[in-house]
């Protein structure tokens, strides 16, 4: 009897332990934690950003383009991330910085009118020529941010948006400034 009442228990806990999905046995089990990052351009022709081809399954690349054939000096911009799934981060070469200036403009030698500042999940940017403009062109990207994959981020889309309350804006050929039309963000998707 008393060796009743203590192999019971045991096997009752065993046969429990056993069953309890611990792994083993048949079924898959789909995870919803996320692998890598994809990006999904808009259809806009205006300011907008596209994947870069030095993109890498957990780093996104992206280039800001301006409409081409438009004329301009410079640009500021200010984006903001959801950092709980995707973190702001430095692309290749850009000596620390979380933006890197690409070649639509001349920035000049030292010192150059080129300054970004990173504060939570808001990103600002800032790079102007200090003489001249340049129309934008095909290929010629004003600049480059990069984004990387938050770990145990789950599935689906990235917030990624112009910063609300903020205004970017373009340095006009003629010098004077106006409001950037809204920037043609694409869709980031966390896979």
């Amino acid at each position: 009897m008393r060796l009743r009442t203590i192999i019971l228990p045991e096997l009752a806990l065993a046969a429990l332990l056993a069953c309890g999905g611990g792994g083993g046995g048949g079924g898959s089990s789909a995870s919803t934690t996320a692998g890598s990052l994809s990006f999904a351009p808009g259809s806009g022709t205006s300011y907008r950003l596209a994947r870069n081809p030095a993109s890498t399954g957990t780093t996104l690349l992206l280039d800001l383009y301006g409409p081409t054939g438009t004329k301009a000096q410079g640009v500021a911009l200010f984006l903001t991330a959801d950092t709980s799934r995707v973190s702001w981060a430095q692309p290749a070469g850009s000596n620390g910085k979380y933006t890197l200036p690409g070649t639509a403009f001349n920035l000049g030698s030292a010192p150059q009118i080129y300054a970004e500042k990173l504060t939570g999940a808001d990103l600002q940017v800032g790079l102007f020529q200090k003489s001249g403009s340049v129309a934008f062109a095909a290929g010629k990207p004003i600049l480059t941010v990069a984004l990387s994959l938050v770990a145990g981020a789950a599935q689906g889309d990235a917030s990624l948006s112009e910063t609300s309350g903020t205004q970017a804006i373009v340095l006009n050929a003629d010098g004077t400034t106006s409001d950037l039309p809204a920037i043609d963000l694409g869709t980031v998707t966390i896979n």
